[in-house]
């Protein structure tokens, strides 16, 4: 069997480096959902646990339950902007991934583009050669056919 062309080589490489830049991709996209999900969930709980409270200490509160309210509170507030964090991160990793998924793509289709025009370029010259064939034929037979006449 003979050797593939190094272009098909090429193509095929830059196919599997697609496949990856796409699952990569993927898995950040889910990071990134994952982060955002965990940010509301964070937030809501945030507003319910405050609206509950106020419910609560509308009808009166001592200092020792206040004091423990503003510790979660803030508790609450540190993870929240911890998460901010983990989001912004995971927003950026996933810009990251499109853009090496993009120029993974982009690369198979410069790839593929080059082998078409080799594939073109060799169907040209195989014409001119079979032209060229079949003109030298054409030629011997009307050569042969004056000497005989």
């Amino acid at each position: 069997m003979p050797p593939r062309p190094t272009m098909d080589q090429l193509i095929e490489l830059a196919e599997k480096k697609l496949d990856h830049a796409a699952q990569a991709l993927a898995t950040r996209n889910a990071r990134q959902r994952d982060a955002e999900a965990k940010l509301e969930l964070l937030v809501n709980y945030r507003v319910d646990y405050f609206s509950r409270f106020g419910s609560a200490a509308a009808a009166g509160i001592d200092n020792h339950l206040l004091h423990n309210f503003r510790a979660f509170m803030e508790k609450l507030d540190t993870a929240i902007t911890e998460q901010h964090a983990v989001v912004a991160d995971a927003r950026s990793s996933v810009r990251a991934a499109q853009t090496a998924w993009q120029a993974e793509q982009q690369r198979l289709r410069s790839y593929q583009v080059l082998a078409e025009r080799r594939r073109g370029n060799e169907r040209v010259r195989n014409a001119k050669r079979e032209q060229r064939e079949q003109d030298e034929h054409a030629a011997k037979v009307h050569v042969r056919n004056r000497a005989s006449a």
